[in-house]
């Protein structure tokens, strides 16, 4: 388990940091999909670190050899506490969507990546992509 999630935080950082956007970004592209956070990190801490970030992002709990706890943040606040990474990306796609979310000016590529060759998605409609999102995390999980 633990060698899957550092697969997943590796290739979500790489990826970020391959398709780069042209955006003035105060933070690294990853933290802006992805961030680690040392395990005792308050939710507070959290909150104060991510000033300009608004859409949906994974918070990372623990180290990069032992993950201790995945929650979803948006708005600055936690939104779910999840089970794994793979769990994870489909929470934050799912609140994507669900709050009709563009993606992060700052890793659109990397989302929109992971959206078509990952989720299968390749629609641009919110509805069609909604019901397709819906269907794929049916067969994920």
């Amino acid at each position: 388990m633990k060698s899957k999630s550092q697969l997943i935080i590796f290739g979500s950082w790489l990826l970020c940091n391959i398709i780069l956007s042209n955006t003035k970004k105060k933070y690294c592209s990853e933290r802006y999909l992805l961030d680690l956070y040392p395990e005792n990190t308050t939710i507070d801490d959290i909150i104060k670190a991510v000033p300009d970030r608004h859409q949906p992002f994974i918070a990372v709990f623990g180290s990069v050899e032992e993950v201790k706890k995945i929650r979803i943040f948006c708005e600055k606040q936690p939104l779910i506490e999840v089970e794994s990474l793979t769990q994870a990306y489909i929470a934050l796609f799912a609140y994507y969507y669900m709050f009709n979310y563009k993606y992060c000016p700052h890793v659109p590529l990397a989302l929109q990546f992971l959206q078509t060759y990952w989720l299968g998605i390749q629609t641009a409609g919110v509805n069609d992509s909604v019901k397709e999102l819906v269907m794929q995390i049916a067969l994920t999980v």
